[in-house]
């Protein structure tokens, strides 16, 4: 068996598993000691039956996101940044899936106001403060949700 033949297989063995961006496969490849021609060739072929796709990833992760909301729009481009998908792809997945603000901001509130539970302590919000920050959610949107969940809480 050839080269080529090999690293197609190791790479439909990856891609059975789980979906992987370009980078992650070409990583995973170069790992199993493939030479670098070769993977950029099964990288190719991958992406034109349409087996590695970028764009469809980070959409699909956005939107998983999206649904849990354990993440800020922040720490999702990082996530997908450290996955190796370029900023230019991000974007569009981002436009795509409509990942606004405000969608965020309303789960955010709701997210602050069950972690809150109605402590509004100076260690407590400082706490949740750094809790959803770690999270990627920017300050001002913090800090915002937790006067509109006081202000809920007091009547």
């Amino acid at each position: 068996m050839d080269e080529h033949t090999k690293a197609k297989n190791k790479a439909a063995d990856y891609l059975a598993r789980r979906r992987l961006t370009r980078h992650e496969l070409r990583d995973k490849l170069k790992r199993a000691g493939f030479e670098d021609g070769v993977v950029e060739d099964v990288l190719d072929i991958s992406a034109e039956y349409g087996y590695v796709n970028d764009l469809e990833y980070a959409k699909a992760f956005i939107e998983g996101n999206r649904k849990t909301g354990k993440y800020g729009r922040h720490r999702v481009v990082l996530l997908l940044e450290h996955k190796g998908i370029d900023r230019f792809t991000i974007e569009d997945a981002l436009a795509e899936t409509e990942m606004d603000s405000e969608d965020e901001y309303e789960k955010l509130c709701a997210l602050i106001a069950d972690r809150l539970c109605g402590d509004f302590s100076e260690r407590n919000v400082g706490r949740v403060t750094r809790h959803f920050a770690a999270r990627g959610y920017d300050f001002g949107s913090i800090r915002r949700a937790i006067r509109e969940s006081g202000k809920e809480d007091a009547r």
